[in-house]
């Protein structure tokens, strides 16, 4: 059963390979395996004659039609220079999200307050703890003022990343063992208002507060996509609380 009025390509390269394939499956398979092997071995030798190019054409050209319409081939690479960016659009066929940079279990144990937010009740409010425990540390060792409120800067974007991979491990928004957020709220409440026991346990109290109750816009903060919407809504909460702190104290509703 020869293809030798084929355009296309070499009878007797055909033939063969039909051939071949026919001894493989049995004689009784050949008649339904030799129209769709002549169109793969078509397309593969269409190819390596147009050097790459894949290309599809019916089985007998008519003459002085190209036997095959190029069609081009994209082939993204593993990390396209071009493409990096720290959000680029999801639809971006060879697009590296930044956030994919950091290791998955490094994610994890960063965005989880080294592991805290694993404990099996409240990791929210462990978080806090964790958070007021960090910043009494830091403003008491003499660190001054403005290198703390940098730092609790950095901690802010670099959880925008580092939460958004640990939640796209787990395949949640929002995991609620995450508290990178919560941390990053508390640091930024004592950037205004000096660190006390007072101001400590207050503002530990107003943060909750604020975090669990969601007022304006912390609700439409929360909806912002990836890691904006795990950190932005626990920084405006910390906000809030700074703020309403440094008010009272202002008016001396509040002594430190």
């Amino acid at each position: 059963m020869g293809h030798n009025g084929c355009p296309l390509c070499g009878a007797g390269v055909e033939d063969s390979l039909l051939a071949l394939e026919s001894q493989r499956v049995g004689e009784g398979e050949y008649g339904k395996l030799s129209a769709f092997g002549h169109v793969l071995l078509q397309i593969s030798l269409d190819e390596t004659a147009s050097g790459g190019q894949r290309g599809v054409a019916p089985l007998h050209s008519p003459p002085g039609v190209t036997p095959w319409t190029p069609v081009p081939v994209t082939r993204y690479p593993l990390r396209p220079q071009s493409a990096i960016s720290p959000y680029p659009d999801d639809q971006a066929g060879g697009a590296t999200h930044l956030h994919r940079l950091i290791p998955a279990s490094l994610a994890t144990f960063l965005a989880s307050g080294f592991g805290i937010g694993f404990v099996p009740f409240a990791p929210g409010t462990f978080g806090s703890v964790l958070g007021v425990a960090l910043a009494g540390l830091l403003l008491k060792s003499g660190l001054p003022l403005a290198w703390y409120a940098a730092l609790a800067m950095a901690v802010f974007l670099f959880g925008i990343p580092c939460t958004r991979r640990a939640a796209e491990v787990q395949g949640v928004k929002d995991p609620g063992w995450i508290v990178l957020d919560e941390i990053a709220a508390v640091l930024f409440i004592y950037t205004v208002i000096p660190f006390t026991w007072t101001t400590a346990v207050l503002g530990f109290l107003l943060f909750r507060l604020f975090d669990v109750s969601k007022p304006y816009p912390l609700r439409w903060l929360e909806r912002l996509p990836h890691g904006w919407g795990i950190m932005a809504d626990d920084v405006a909460a910390g906000f809030y609380t700074g703020l309403l702190m440094a008010i009272a104290r202002h008016y001396g509703w509040l002594s430190v």
